[in-house]
């Protein structure tokens, strides 16, 4: 276990960081992956499908250093991930408050009346789909797909795709299109380049989901190498990227872990990987694999 004080811990930061530290360790969000006496590490879960990369090192019972790959640390160089980090590797779950218990089951409880809300829609939709004429159907869709030009570049890609019998090399070509290389630095333009990047990107991703593993991840790689490309041209400095590389780094996750590589292959990967002129990747690690060359 990590030996820390986290009463003094309490005390370097703010009482509302300190309290969603709390329940986020409460909600189960904290995935441990590698803990000593002084270091720990592992992945929390964000609210959404966002998955961070935590690490602390100590000394003294006392934090010396914290990092984070979730975009509150960017700017504060301390987040409630770490602080939540710290709590679990100690063990110590008796600091989390009564008051905090008592927010986190209620809000289970919210979730789950939502959920079931959510399911009994949901089937009322399919049941009243199921009744239509396919004609209509397809009509209805069709009319909803060229309202939103964003939504009609999706589905073209996954008609595209599914046309040429699943080619990955489709897939490749639109990396490259959704990612042209601009000299961009008005904040506007930064946005709205990794907004519509984010949004096709989904539909790309959607479609290597249907692919062998390792071609899924050499999809994905290529993805990756060109963002490298696009960092050299564009100034995002208002992190507009972060929402497009949370789910990259989501899926290369999934497919690194699916890949039928040995332990010293992954951990050659990531330390090639890890490093300049790569620092993308700094962030999406496999801490056992990683421990084979630290």
């Amino acid at each position: 276990m990590l030996k820390i004080n986290l009463a003094t811990l309490s005390n370097s930061t703010t009482t509302s960081t300190w309290l969603k530290a709390q329940e986020i360790v409460a909600t189960e969000a904290v995935e441990l992956q590698a803990v000593n006496e002084d270091k720990a590490s592992g992945f929390i879960s964000g609210s959404g499908s966002e998955r961070y990369h935590t690490e602390i090192t100590c000394a003294a019972d006392k934090l010396l250093k914290m990092r984070c790959s979730c975009r509150a640390f960017e700017f504060n160089k301390t987040c409630k991930h770490g602080y939540a980090l710290a709590i679990a590797a100690s063990g110590d779950t008796s600091i989390i408050s009564e008051d905090v218990l008592k927010a986190v089951v209620a809000k289970r409880q919210r979730a789950q009346k939502r959920q079931s809300k959510e399911q009994a829609e949901q089937s009322l939709l399919i049941g009243h789909l199921q009744a239509q004429e396919k004609t209509t159907l397809e009509a209805n869709l069709l009319k909803l797909i060229n309202a939103d030009k964003a939504l009609k570049k999706i589905w073209l890609l996954k008609a595209e795709f599914a046309a040429q019998s699943g080619d990955p090399k489709i897939l490749k070509k639109r990396i490259t299109q959704v990612l042209p290389l601009k000299h961009l630095f008005e904040w506007q333009q930064v946005a709205m380049y990794f907004d519509n990047a984010h949004t096709q990107m989904l539909a790309i991703l959607s479609a290597a989901q249907n692919l062998d593993t390792e071609t899924r991840f050499d999809i994905i790689m290529t993805a990756y190498k060109r963002l490298n490309k696009v960092f050299e041209r564009v100034d995002d400095s208002g992190g507009f990227r972060f929402e497009l590389m949370a789910k990259l780094d989501e899926h290369l996750e999934q497919a690194f872990t699916a890949l039928e590589w040995s332990n010293k292959k992954k951990a050659l990967w990531l330390k090639k990987y890890s490093q300049p002129p790569f620092d993308v990747f700094a962030d999406v690690m496999s801490f056992e694999c990683y421990q084979d060359f630290v």
